[in-house]
């Protein structure tokens, strides 16, 4: 099957979604993930935001769709995450 799947794929191009990954990471701290977004000139604004005890961090994004900016914020979120906790 991976011979198979080879030319097309392999593990080490796999990436998770960072959405995913973004609630996977927080699980495992014990941390709220929320995503509020809002409507602007055609564009939405989503703001990926991580709440824990005594703990806060956000990041936000624009695209055409809610979908796109959702992933990007979840990126930088993601980023930001893995500087701060070394990871």
């Amino acid at each position: 099957m991976l011979s198979f799947l080879e030319p097309v794929m392999s593990f080490s191009t796999l990436q998770i979604n960072p959405r995913r990954e973004l609630f996977e990471l927080a699980q495992q701290y014990g941390w709220h993930v929320r995503f509020p977004d809002s409507k602007r000139n055609g564009s939405v604004m989503v703001e990926a935001i991580v709440d824990g005890t005594n703990f806060h961090e956000a990041a936000s994004a624009t695209n055409r769709s809610k979908r796109g900016a959702t992933r990007v914020a979840s990126q930088l979120l993601i980023s930001k995450l893995k500087v701060i906790l070394l990871l």
